[in-house]
């Protein structure tokens, strides 16, 4: 179980710095299809998505870290 986590905090990590760097995001739309969502087009949805990516981020990675080993 923790390494799933870690792994869920490992892709929106990568998710993140995708972002970051080339300014632009994949998100989920209309009928399960992915699309861009660019900083520049669109700043509240990609600042918004961004920040829901940071919480998946960081909620995997805390009940990675400290998960309790069965």
């Amino acid at each position: 179980m923790r390494l799933l986590f870690l792994l869920l905090a490992l892709v929106f990590g990568w998710l993140i710095w995708e972002g970051v760097s080339q300014g632009r995001l994949r998100v989920n739309g209309w009928w399960g299809r992915v699309r861009w969502c660019y900083r520049s087009r669109e700043p509240v949805m990609f600042w918004m998505s961004m920040g829901s990516y940071g919480l998946c981020f960081l909620i995997g990675l805390l009940f990675g870290v400290f998960a309790k080993v069965a």
